[in-house]
């Protein structure tokens, strides 16, 4: 695949958000791979998503954005230059992030004509807009890569084949041991989004533990340390309706709780979009309005299910619709 004279060998796809937006991108990654076989893919992304990153099979090379955000401008080029990056494919507008990339010396700097920032520190543009757009963010930013002629837009059921991970954690035996039960469809409920989207709200989680059947399903409810704190009294008040809480794990262990699990239920959050990834059952609660609905933020597996509240409001979003999705799980 020719980029206008040059032969791309080594490609830095830049993300440096949230979980779910690293997730996200992975696709991107196995898309590149299948197009340009022999490319080298270094990802650059916030610290804690490294866990994520590293199970990427078709990423080569991690790149800590909190920590190149500490260089000076020669220690900056420096580094760089050592890795001999070609070119590097913005996803998201971020002014200091573009700026950034410019003074590396990396040659070739694609972004899109809709960002003022990329404007002058890209030196490659795509034109498309993701906030007219009706694909899913996964999708758009697989659409970056027509500045490297790949002009293939898979489908959501298409996408998940691009993911490539491996290496997944595994949960240690007394983790195995306190949290699942074989004997049952392991559930984990993830209630909070720590800002990343609306929230389907504790009273209503608290709801479905009321109806979920305990002979049937064991159920893990998880979270962050922050996350537990903040849950502390629906924790308390709903103790008895489920077998344990999460604890402070951290994401390692966390990914590998929800990998041994049989499904999840999460609003727009992280740990929809690894469940996802993993191929689980996974029911996304999404508020309706147009830049944070499931078409565009919505997760993308083989085993996904979303319900969105009608007019922005969580709270049409009903217990026993959600019970309904998951005693459908049981038969599948």
């Amino acid at each position: 695949m020719i980029f206008g004279k040059i032969h791309p060998k080594h490609i830095l796809v830049c993300r440096n958000d949230a979980l779910g937006d690293t997730i996200l991108a992975l696709p991107l990654c196995g898309l590149l791979k299948k197009h340009i076989p022999d490319i080298k893919i270094s990802f650059l992304g916030r610290g804690y998503t490294q866990p994520i990153v590293a199970m990427s099979q078709n990423i080569d090379a991690f790149v800590n954005f909190d920590e190149i955000c500490k260089l000076t401008d020669t220690q900056l080029q420096m580094f760089f230059s050592g890795l001999q990056i070609d070119t590097a494919i913005h996803l998201r507008a971020d002014k200091g992030l573009a700026e950034l990339i410019q003074k590396t010396g990396i040659k070739n700097r694609i972004g899109t004509f809709h960002s003022i920032h990329h404007l002058s520190t890209c030196n490659k543009w795509v034109n498309f807009s993701r906030s007219r757009s009706h694909l899913n963010e996964s999708q758009l930013d697989i659409k970056m890569l027509s500045a490297l002629g790949i002009k293939e837009v898979p489908s959501l059921d298409e996408l998940p084949q691009y993911y490539g991970l491996h290496n997944i954690p595994k949960l240690s035996s007394e983790l195995q041991s306190n949290l699942i039960d074989p004997n049952k469809f392991n559930l984990v409920l993830h209630p909070l989004t720590t800002g990343n989207g609306p929230e389907w709200g504790l009273d209503n989680f608290s709801q479905l533990l009321n109806i979920l059947d305990p002979t049937i399903f064991n159920i893990i409810i998880g979270g962050s340390k922050q996350d537990l704190e903040k849950m502390s009294d629906f924790l308390q008040k709903n103790q008895g309706k489920y077998h344990h809480d999460s604890g402070a794990l951290s994401l390692e262990k966390y990914i590998a709780l929800i990998n041994a699990s049989d499904g999840l239920v999460a609003g727009s959050t992280g740990p929809a979009h690894i469940s996802a990834a993993l191929g689980k059952y996974t029911l996304g609660l999404y508020t309706d309005v147009v830049t944070k609905n499931v078409q565009r933020w919505g997760p993308v597996g083989k085993h996904v299910f979303t319900l969105e509240g009608k007019d922005n409001d969580m709270n049409t979003i009903l217990p026993v619709t959600v019970q309904n999705i998951l005693m459908n799980w049981l038969n599948k």
